[in-house]
C-alpha cells in the first residue's frame, strides 16, 4: 500500500460525492465514506515516526538510501503481509497526504472557541447564528461518524450541545478541557450550538 494512492483515492472519492449527489446507490456511497473514514486513521502509519524501528527496513531495495524516522515524509510502501515497511523508501510526493486530509476534516468556525474536525466528508456547513452552525453529512444511513471540537489556544471551550434535525440530542461520547468528542450518525443534517 502506497500513501499517494491512498490520499489520492481519498480526494477522487470526495469529488465523486460532490458530483454524484443524492442519487448515488445508498451501499456506494457507504463503502466510499467508510473507505474516506478509514484512510483518515490508516495514514498516519506511513509515517515512520509512528511505526515501532523494529518493523521498518534496515535497507531500501531502489536506493542507497535509509528511512529518517525524525523527517515527516511518509513511507512508499506498507504490506498487509508482515513485510517490513518502507522497502521503498520515503516519498516526497506522499507529503501531500497531511494536506488533503487536514483540510478536509479539520474546519475552522468563525467565533467560536474551536475547531471542528469529522471523520466523513461535511457536504454543507451553514452558520444559522451568531452562534449555531448547522452541517450536513454525507455517510453510510447506517453508519457512524466521529466528530470533535477542538479547543483554539488561548480559548476555552464552552458549553454545547448537538442535535439531530429532528432534535434528538446527541451527548459526547468523551470530553476534557481541550476537546469534546461526539459519534453522530454519519448520514443527516446536524446543529451545533454554543455559549
Amino acid at each position: 500500500m502506497a500513501i499517494y494512492e491512498c490520499f489520492d483515492s481519498y480526494a477522487a472519492f470526495e469529488r465523486y460525492l460532490d458530483d454524484s449527489g443524492p442519487d448515488l446507490e445508498p451501499a456506494a456511497r457507504m463503502l466510499i465514506a467508510e473507505y474516506c473514514k478509514y484512510a483518515l486513521d490508516r495514514g498516519w502509519f506511513y509515517y515512520p515516526d509512528a511505526l515501532p524501528p523494529e518493523i521498518i527496513s534496515p535497507k531500501q531495495r531502489e536506493t542507497n538510501g535509509y528511512v529518517d524516522r525524525k523527517l515527516s515524509f511518509p513511507l512508499e510502501d506498507l504490506y498487509p503481509d508482515g513485510q517490513l515497511a518502507g522497502q521503498v523508501g520515503q516519498e516526497i510526493y506522499g507529503a501531500g497526504a497531511a494536506f488533503i486530509f487536514a483540510t478536509r476534516s479539520f474546519h475552522p468556525v468563525e467565533g467560536a472557541p474551536f475547531r471542528l474536525y469529522c471523520d466523513h466528508f461535511a457536504r454543507t456547513m451553514e452558520r444559522t447564528g451568531d452562534r449555531s452552525l448547522a452541517l450536513t453529512l454525507d455517510g453510510g444511513e447506517t453508519c457512524i461518524a466521529g466528530l470533535s471540537l477542538l479547543r483554539l489556544k488561548r480559548h476555552t471551550l464552552t458549553r454545547t450541545r448537538l442535535t439531530t434535525v429532528d432534535g434528538d440530542v446527541l451527548r459526547p461520547h468523551a470530553s476534557s478541557d481541550d476537546r469534546i468528542d461526539y459519534r453522530v450518525p454519519a448520514n443527516g443534517r446536524l446543529v451545533l450550538t454554543w455559549e
